[in-house]
């Protein structure tokens, strides 16, 4: 049964609506949206991995927008209500009042409450009345990325063999998901939150104590990819399959029975997310890892970082790759 108790952050007087013991969320009706870009106290300090979410835009007078934020609130902690560590605020302001005429943004509001991740959305009413959603995916602190031994020797004709050794580097660079127009259901982006929330905490371990967290995000991802039209979408679902060659890679160093198949399943997700936004500088980078894990031919890996290179020629780790 959610609790109703009086919330006090610094200057400002909000109510918060604590979901159940064991389940880290809290939704905060804010009853003066100007105070919001005051220093506040931080909900949750002990969460390790944070999600900041604001109510989504909307029309004047219509309050669909508080409505959809708190749905996405609900789904999101139904999914990590067995995450130990996970956690999600989200701000909507007084019926009659919206936080956006404000001008304060959910990138400030989740720096100051030391969230990893900040959620925003705007609803949009076509002609007949139906709902349709954006989101928008922000991390304020980017998860850890994938990276490879390199080895290559090259025998140059009349002269010694010249041997290459390094580390090549596939970090997220991504900072920004922005979602195409929704309709009905926002379940897909719930999945994909979680997904996330998922790889974040799954990511920051080594050895078997990942493997769950890494698994649990592949499967969220999975749903995510299953419940979505990739061509409607394409960016957004290039994301989630990057998402889920790093997962594979790093479930493959801990499971050395099977790093064959999951390093083959991560190269499938790679490759697609690089079939799906040629732009993208990460899917060829995460393409050079895996193939260097593979032990793929020297000039195959080259072949992926020269395409990292042309896609992001100011990028100075592609240059260093």
């Amino acid at each position: 049964m959610n609790a109703h108790r009086i919330f006090a952050i610094a200057t400002l007087a909000l109510t918060a609506f604590a979901c159940p013991p064991g389940r880290a969320g809290m939704i905060v009706e804010v009853q003066d949206p100007r105070q919001i870009a005051q220093q506040q106290q931080v909900i949750f300090p002990q969460a390790e991995v944070k999600v900041v979410a604001f109510e989504f835009e909307s029309a004047s007078g219509d309050e669909r927008g508080k409505q959809l934020a708190k749905g996405l609130h609900d789904q999101f902690l139904a999914k990590i209500q067995y995450l130990p560590g996970g956690a999600i605020v989200t701000y909507v302001a007084k019926p009659g009042e919206k936080i956006q005429s404000y001008r304060v943004t959910v990138e400030q509001a989740a720096r100051q409450q030391k969230a990893q991740i900040a959620v925003w959305g705007r609803v949009l009413a076509d002609a007949k009345g139906a709902v349709r959603t954006n989101m928008r995916i922000t991390l304020i602190e980017r998860p850890p990325g994938i990276s490879a031994e390199y080895a290559n020797t090259a025998q140059r004709a009349a002269r010694a063999p010249v041997s290459t050794r390094g580390v090549i580097d596939a970090p997220v660079t991504q900072t920004r998901i922005d979602f195409t127009t929704v309709a009905g259901d926002i379940s897909p982006l719930a999945n994909f939150l979680s997904g996330l929330v998922r790889y974040y905490k799954g990511s920051a371990r080594d050895g078997a104590v990942a493997s769950r967290w890494l698994n649990g995000s592949v499967v969220d991802f999975r749903k995510y990819l299953a419940a979505v039209d990739e061509k409607a979408d394409m960016s957004a679902a290039a994301q989630a399959h990057l998402y889920l060659a790093r997962a594979l890679v790093r479930l493959a160093a801990v499971d050395k029975a099977n790093s064959a198949t999951l390093l083959g399943r991560a190269k499938d997700d790679a490759d697609q997310a690089a079939r799906l936004n040629a732009y993208d500088a990460e899917a060829p980078t995460v393409q050079a890892v895996i193939a260097a894990r593979m032990n793929a031919p020297a000039a195959l890996t080259q072949s992926y970082l020269s395409k990292a290179i042309a896609a992001a020629p100011l990028d100075s780790t592609a240059r260093v790759n």
